[in-house]
């Protein structure tokens, strides 16, 4: 549990660890979920999932995510440049990479 506030992170990283926390909620490999796939409409997660993840989130990146910011968990995609405009890039910005 992060304890320290919100800690620095970069966008690769940040795809990798999104990626692999939302497949843990949602228990799929992470192979099966692509990054700008929408999560709702492509892979059937609700809202009771979403808010699993946000709360996952909130706890791994030490940030509070508000009810209207659910709307831009709909994709890997969506949520790294979420959690990027919270706590801010370590190292380069968003990438594809």
């Amino acid at each position: 549990m992060n304890t320290n506030g919100p800690r620095a992170i970069n966008a690769a990283s940040l795809r990798k660890e999104l990626t692999q926390i939302i497949a843990s909620v949602l228990d799929m490999g992470v192979d099966e979920i692509p990054y700008e796939a929408d999560l709702v409409d492509e892979l059937d997660v609700d809202s009771v999932m979403i808010l699993e993840i946000v709360v996952t989130l909130e706890r791994v990146y030490g940030c509070k995510l508000a009810q209207e910011d659910m709307a831009s968990m709909r994709s890997i995609k969506g949520a790294s440049e979420l959690l990027l405009s919270r706590v801010g890039p370590k190292v380069g910005g968003l990438s594809e990479a």
